[in-house]
């Protein structure tokens, strides 16, 4: 095989959730890739360029080994494709919860016949924050008591840009 001698993105093809325990991916979700090197099918692809001026995909850890003196760029570009994916996650899971939310503060806004901008009494707040709680736990994620705040939302939504400015704008 010929020598590495750019990495030119890692990709990480798996899905990723959120739930009680955190953020993480879930293992098996990814495309399947043929590794050039161990043959080994990987879910997290590194693309890079070959001293013969082809590009090959091979998974991460196999090109880190491959060339020892590109090993640190490899895991950094890992490390920054994994922190977008984990963010991602996190602003999919925060829009989720506010379409929860809304869509509940609807439903009980119609059971009491209350219109989008009538005020919902403290009792019927408490009844809306109960089964939004409830609702999430029974599909096994973090029982959520408050809406998530427009503050929350856009954290999350400056951490993802941020992070794909420091990739220099390429899709992780």
């Amino acid at each position: 095989m010929t020598t590495i001698v750019r990495v030119i993105k890692v990709v990480d093809t798996r899905k990723w959730t959120s739930g009680p325990g955190g953020t993480f991916p879930i293992p098996g979700t990814g495309t399947m890739n043929e590794c050039r090197r161990c043959g080994a099918r990987h879910e997290i692809h590194a693309h890079v360029e070959l001293s013969d001026g082809t590009v090959a995909i091979m998974g991460d850890t196999c090109a880190a080994r491959e060339a020892s003196h590109l090993g640190a760029v490899v895991k950094d570009a890992r490390s920054l494709t994994l922190s977008i994916a984990r963010a991602r996650a996190k602003l999919a899971a925060i829009e989720r919860l506010a379409d929860e939310w809304r869509r509940y503060e609807e439903m009980i806004r119609g059971e009491h016949g209350l219109r989008s901008y009538d005020r919902i009494p403290p009792g019927l707040y408490y009844e809306l924050r109960d089964r939004t709680a409830e609702h999430f736990g029974a599909k096994g994620m973090a029982r959520w008591y408050m809406p998530p705040s427009r503050g929350e939302l856009a954290k999350a939504q400056k951490a993802v840009a941020r992070l794909l400015e420091q990739a220099g704008g390429h899709r992780a």
